[in-house]
């Protein structure tokens, strides 16, 4: 009976190769890419292996050949990526990497595939039955590894803080303590005032102004504690450094993606939580009972986990900025569209992420302990905006220009929710902002590392006590501080340092970054 099964099936190798590819990547980045974008690809890649298979059986009207031909198109399709890595790495055939050599030779060999089958007389039994036996033993060892993450929750590894929420646990709830609402504001890439002042000749003094008759406790010296924002953000909340390898120094997309598995299900919301706080997360991460309000910024990250690996997808990846606008050839008015482009998607993003905030603020309930993170991509890239919050009209102007223009917008968006803020909790509200991180746009200029990490840093208390506060605290002591202050926990704080990471190759193709001193 088997083997009548056998015989039934063999020719179906082809249906396995999505199943396999997707098990690969499952268990290679387990517990980092969310349901919704492998159901997603799943079912695309469903769609592609039914409409490969109709293609070669009408073409050749032979369940054989047409088999045959589906297995090795998707095996090009799914294995693109790995190969063109394998060649890109390799010294002597480094030169096929290129797309203008690979492309053409996929399509010749698949070409060649094609016509080859069609006047073929051969059976291909033996080819066939490798093909499906081989398939098979991948498909079970995949199985077997999946099985094996399961069972072990192998995902908590990827937690890169207190994945067993230590802290957590040992935190006891203060009865008799001072409970105000708390709002973390976090801007995007907002380099600090000292460092606008030495490498841009600027004084930022509506905002300094402005914090200091507010009564905000300033670290003017304040560096963030990594340069990325998934670390960065993983850091604060968890209230510690990440569990890095001591010779850690490039980071690639898996690593970034497990900065946002380590702030899923962070110390600081739980303990906030287990105080009888209610969460309200306008982040741009999703967090544990806690989905972001405006959706996950970041998710192409994990989406590229799979689509990297594809001919579709890699090629996009790298080369697809040349289908923007194919008909027009003048590229300052190809890279004025893609600019007006740009504004579309995000002007509406960041309004409404503002107005979503003043909403959240305004209906605050009175009678509830509330904590709100909101997250604002301001002043950070692409730099849609001039200092006034109007549109930029499309030019080359230095980047630093932009960025500073965009930063002065962001002080004054700052500067009207804290109003908003302030009068809405009447001054009983604590008000924490900070920049993830400083500038980074350029990241071969000299003294890059300095900009990448210095960052606004400021905090409001409504009793104003800021005496175990002190200039050069980091993001890291930010909420020791505060539990120690409010929820009278005995946190020691940490060392204030920055650890400097570089991107992989993988983030540079992936962010369209050049290389450094390029």
């Amino acid at each position: 009976m088997l083997k009548k099964l056998y015989h039934k099936i063999k020719y179906f190798h082809f249906v396995l190769l999505p199943v396999f590819f997707m098990l690969h990547v499952i268990n290679y980045y387990y517990g980092l890419i969310p349901r919704d974008i492998i159901l997603r690809h799943s079912f695309a890649y469903t769609a592609l292996t039914v409409s490969v298979f109709l293609f070669a059986q009408f073409y050749y009207r032979d369940l054989v050949k047409s088999c045959l031909f589906s297995f090795i198109a998707l095996g090009y399709f799914f294995g693109f990526g790995s190969v063109k890595d394998f060649l890109s790495e390799s010294h002597t055939l480094s030169r096929l990497s290129s797309y203008s050599i690979l492309l053409p030779l996929v399509f010749i060999l698949l070409l060649s595939l094609l016509i080859y089958l069609k006047k073929s007389s051969g059976n291909f039994n033996r080819l066939t039955a490798f093909l499906f036996i081989a398939i098979s033993i991948n498909l079970l060892i995949e199985l077997f590894f999946l099985t094996k993450n399961i069972i072990n929750k192998n995902d908590i590894k990827n937690d890169l803080g207190d994945p067993q929420l230590i802290a957590v646990k040992k935190y006891v709830p203060c009865d008799t303590c001072t409970q105000p609402d708390v709002y973390f504001i976090v801007f995007d890439e907002f380099t600090s005032s000292g460092c606008l002042k030495q490498y841009w000749n600027y004084s930022n003094d509506t905002l300094n102004n402005y914090l200091k008759d507010n009564h905000f406790f300033v670290s003017e010296k304040s560096h963030s504690n990594y340069s990325f924002t998934t670390f960065s953000l993983s850091g604060t909340m968890e209230m510690q450094y990440l569990n890095l390898p001591p010779d850690y120094t490039e980071a690639g997309a898996i690593d970034l993606a497990r900065g946002q598995y380590t702030l899923f299900n962070n110390a600081v919301v739980n303990i906030f939580e287990k105080q009888g706080y209610e969460f309200h997360n306008y982040s741009i991460f999703d967090m544990k009972n806690h989905p972001a309000y405006n959706g996950i910024y970041f998710n192409k990250l994990t989406d590229l986990f799979i689509s990297d690996e594809t001919l579709f997808g890699r090629t996009m990846r790298d080369i697809g900025w040349n289908l923007t606008n194919p008909f027009v050839r003048n590229q300052r008015v190809r890279d004025s569209l893609a600019h007006v482009a740009t504004f579309n998607i995000r002007d509406p993003y960041i309004k409404k992420t503002i107005a979503d905030a003043k909403d959240a603020v305004s209906a605050q309930d009175s009678t509830k302990k509330d904590f709100f993170y909101f997250h604002f991509m301001l002043p950070h890239d692409p730099f849609i905006y001039d200092s006034t919050g109007q549109p930029r009209s499309f030019g080359y102007m230095d980047i630093k220009q932009r960025y500073l223009d965009q930063l002065k917008y962001a002080s004054k968006v700052l500067i009207d929710l804290v109003n908003y803020i302030k009068a809405n909790s009447k001054n009983k509200a604590v008000i924490i902002i900070q920049g993830d991180h400083g500038f980074k746009s350029w990241p071969g200029e000299e003294n890059f590392e300095e900009k990448a990490f210095e960052n606004l840093n400021a905090v409001y208390l409504p009793d104003e006590n800021y005496t175990h506060y002190y200039d050069g605290v980091s993001p890291v002591n930010t909420f020791r501080l505060l539990f120690n202050h409010y929820f009278h926990t005995n946190y020691n704080l940490l060392q204030d340092k920055s650890i400097q990471l570089f991107f992989k190759p993988d983030l540079k193709k992936i962010y369209g970054m050049r290389q450094k001193n390029s």
